[in-house]
């Protein structure tokens, strides 16, 4: 199972650092257990998820393939002591299929994007906005047509988000509330509709339902 590009900052930075956004991708694969195999006999593969980080707009010549975590055939787990709790938060989200914690802002959503310019961002390494506007006039990236441009939609994208952003938390919020209101409101109704409803009444001679039982 191949996954969608992370976009993924380093946590352990030294304080004061602006850590890079690196863009991680993961990889499940069988890999030969080659120990195994030759006390065995014949071939045993175990299932291996790797970590191909890179930075964006340095291209494959980037990328750096770590080992996280092997499964062997009997069940057996082993967690790579550094990577895996390196990426964890992010291999957590690709076990379970979440993408959209910590995927960045697809490229598609700037103005003047189309497929080709997208598949040659991709093919540099860079998947996202974020990336795009972080992008430095030495990577080889930038010699393509309208790349600053690009890059300055990006920049802007990112800065008018920013800008929104409180605004966007705050109608977040008084759409819960409004659906919390409305939530209580119903409730409170039908409670009303439920005390108010008339007892039924009995004809003449009728028995009560509890004598009816009793009999």
């Amino acid at each position: 199972m191949d996954s969608v590009p992370f976009l993924w900052t380093d946590p352990s930075a030294p304080p004061g650092v602006t850590p890079d956004q690196l863009i991680v991708m993961f990889r499940e694969v069988a890999d030969k257990d080659k120990l195994s195999s030759d006390v065995a006999g014949y071939d045993i593969f175990d299932n291996v998820l790797f970590a191909e980080v890179s930075a964006g707009g340095h291209g494959a010549k980037s990328t750096v393939v770590h080992e996280c975590e092997r499964k062997k055939p009997d069940g057996t787990v082993i967690r790579h002591p550094i990577h895996y709790r390196r990426f964890q938060t992010i291999i957590e989200q690709f076990k379970s299929g979440q993408t959209d914690i910590g995927v960045g802002t697809p490229l598609s959503l700037l103005p003047g994007m189309d497929a080709a310019k997208m598949a040659t961002l991709k093919a540099a390494g860079v998947h996202f906005v974020e990336t795009l506007a972080q992008v430095a006039d030495s990577m080889q990236v930038t010699a393509m047509m309208g790349f600053g441009e690009l890059r300055n939609n990006a920049r802007k994208f990112i800065d008018l988000r920013e800008k929104n952003a409180p605004m966007v938390k705050m109608e977040g919020i008084e759409k819960e509330l409004r659906a919390d209101n409305e939530r209580l409101q119903r409730q409170i109704d039908e409670l009303i509709a439920r005390f108010s409803a008339p007892e039924e009444k009995r004809g003449p001679g009728r028995p009560r339902k509890q004598e009816q039982e009793a009999a």
